[in-house]
């Protein structure tokens, strides 16, 4: 068996009216953010985990985060908590007001953005603050934790185990802003007594032919996420990790995974092709007898109980991919050229972690 855990980071660090933009994902009067998320959960009776940015109460007011809480609560969904002790303060593409916002109302200190920056003592206290406002808001205890960026360190785990919150999905094989990445890749473990259920990952390993020979480009690695990968890739990893005796696969998204944005976040736009690839992959998941779609407090209820039944292999999942020289010719080209464009500030900012990294 194969357990799905589909988990929604919610956050809105960016735009002109970011609740509305970034976690209502209101659209011409239609909202596709964490409404239209659950909707197709529960079109295939599945519930969903939501790690939701409490520390955002002091950009946009404790009303308009607490309603958030609320709306994934009295859905029947859960409320994690998700760590952005605070948000990078120079970001050129938000407004000179949003700017003002982050540095002068962060919770926590604006020049350090991620857990590992900070003190056990620190850490402690982000956690405790986190946890009672979802209890405060919700009435229920937060059970799982992941940090923003993914940025955690061992002392993370510590922290964790003082403020009694028994998960965490941090973990990030290949995302350097993760102090701990090549502790698992796709395997549940137990770190100082903290249950870690990764985020899962595959590798996409690109090639060129020439005449009967391959050459091989480097391997990336990409996290199973609705943003990340194709439809295509994401049932190859379901399909191999049954192979492969992986026991979980973690399905990220963001609250506003079916949005597009302009620029500098003033504009958006609906983004058809992550919402269809979300919904088919659900629909077709849900009719797999191989697979179980699970929150992490039913996770916890049973692993509590029985913790080998999720017991599996810590391999990762690859596909191979055709490419022409033209292709990779012109993209090198363009990622360069993109590189002279980019802000020096954004560029600085992008180089503390990588997105997917290259082996």
């Amino acid at each position: 068996m194969i357990y799905l855990f589909i988990s929604i980071d919610v956050e809105a660090p960016h735009g002109n009216n970011p609740v509305d933009q970034m976690i209502w994902g209101s659209i011409n009067g239609e909202r596709f953010g964490i409404k239209k998320i659950m909707d197709i959960c529960e079109k295939y009776n599945v519930k969903s985990s939501f790690f939701l940015d409490v520390y955002e109460a002091r950009f946009y007011g404790v009303h308009a985060m607490k309603k958030v809480a609320l709306e994934i609560k009295n859905r029947g969904h859960e409320v994690e908590l998700h760590t952005h002790p605070s948000w990078w303060t120079e970001d050129p593409r938000d407004s000179f007001s949003l700017r003002r916002i982050k540095k002068t109302r962060s919770m926590f200190d604006p020049k350090r953005n991620w857990m590992h920056q900070y003190s056990l003592v620190e850490q402690v206290k982000i956690l405790e603050v986190g946890k009672s406002l979802i209890e405060e808001w919700t009435g229920t205890s937060p059970i799982a934790h992941r940090a923003g960026g993914y940025g955690i360190n061992k002392e993370t785990f510590t922290a964790l185990k003082n403020v009694e919150i028994p998960i965490d999905s941090s973990i990030c094989h290949g995302w350097l802003n993760c102090k701990l990445d090549k502790i698992t890749v796709n395997k549940i473990m137990s770190i100082t007594n903290v249950i870690e259920v990764p985020v899962t990952t595959m590798e996409i390993r690109p090639f060129i032919t020439f005449g009967p020979f391959a050459m091989y480009s480097k391997n990336r690695i990409y996290k199973t996420d609705i943003e990340r990968l194709s439809l295509e890739n994401l049932f190859s990893f379901a399909h191999q990790a049954k192979d492969l005796n992986i026991s979980i696969m973690t399905l990220t998204l963001h609250s506003h995974s079916f949005i597009t944005f302009s620029p500098n976040f003033s504009d958006v736009e609906l983004n058809k092709e992550n919402l269809s690839k979300f919904e088919l992959f659900l629909n077709s998941i849900t009719q797999n007898k191989h697979f179980r779609c699970m929150t992490f407090k039913e996770f916890y209820a049973e692993y509590s109980v029985f913790p080998s039944k999720f017991n599996g292999s810590n391999e990762i999942p690859y596909v191979e991919r055709k490419v022409k020289l033209k292709e990779v010719l012109g993209s090198f080209y363009k990622k360069n050229l993109q590189k002279q464009k980019i802000d020096p500030k954004l560029k600085k900012y992008w180089e503390q972690f990588s997105q997917e990294k290259t082996l």
